[in-house]
């Protein structure tokens, strides 16, 4: 006889399934939410103003780092007179130094970019809610746009005519010709001269090497009549 509570379990088993999917969903929705979009609709969070020369690509949305560690995201990038504001939202708790510089980096030459603030100390103060980062201590990467414009110029710069000369030059030296060739007619040469000395320093050497050659040739000679006969 089966006990009570897995007859309860047998007759609600449809629904413990569905409860049991639920709070996957559940679970799962929020950690993703959490943990990889990074939305907390409960954190506390206080403002820094950095005020840059230019954005340097930089969004809204962004990421906010202290010494390379997330704390933040960019709340808004507007016009603030001949240059552009940046509003850093930056997680309330965290203590980041006055001082040192904030620059603008991204994760690739042409990836995400982000604010970073780099203090040159370790204490006090810190940064509090409405702070302002003069333009001074900001630094922005220099814009794509601008390093394909100097490459354009340097490339309509550039001689034809001396271009094909050095491509040529560069083909011979990869397919090593003429300059191989000449190379181990040296090293031939040096190998003929050793060889010379050696005979020269030890006659016996080559008495020997000279009789060696002409028994080789007695054997070639014996094979070559008795294939003839």
């Amino acid at each position: 006889m089966n006990p009570p509570l897995w007859q309860w379990l047998v007759r609600k088993r449809v629904t413990l399934a569905n409860i049991g999917l639920v709070l996957v969903l559940v679970i799962g929705s929020g950690y993703l939410g959490r943990e990889v979009l990074r939305f907390n609709p409960f954190a506390r969070t206080f403002q820094v103003t950095v005020d840059l020369a230019n954005s340097g690509g930089l969004l809204p949305g962004d990421d906010v780092t202290f010494r390379g560690t997330r704390v933040g995201k960019v709340r808004d990038v507007r016009v603030s007179g001949d240059g552009i504001a940046a509003v850093a939202a930056i997680d309330a708790g965290t203590k980041i130094p006055m001082g040192g510089t904030v620059r603008v980096g991204r994760l690739s030459a042409a990836g995400e970019q982000y604010l970073d603030f780099r203090p040159d100390a370790d204490t006090g103060p810190y940064l509090t809610d409405g702070s302002t980062v003069a333009r001074s201590r900001t630094s922005v990467p220099v814009p794509i746009q601008n390093v394909l414009t100097h490459m354009s110029g340097l490339i309509s710069g550039m001689n034809p005519d001396r271009l094909d000369v050095v491509i040529n030059e560069l083909d011979k030296a990869a397919r090593g010709r003429p300059g191989r060739d000449a190379q181990y007619d040296r090293r031939d040469q040096r190998g003929h001269g050793r060889a010379d000395q050696s005979a020269a320093a030890d006659p016996s050497a080559d008495r020997e090497s000279r009789g060696h050659r002409r028994q080789g040739a007695t054997v070639c000679a014996r094979g070559r009549r008795a294939r003839c006969r």
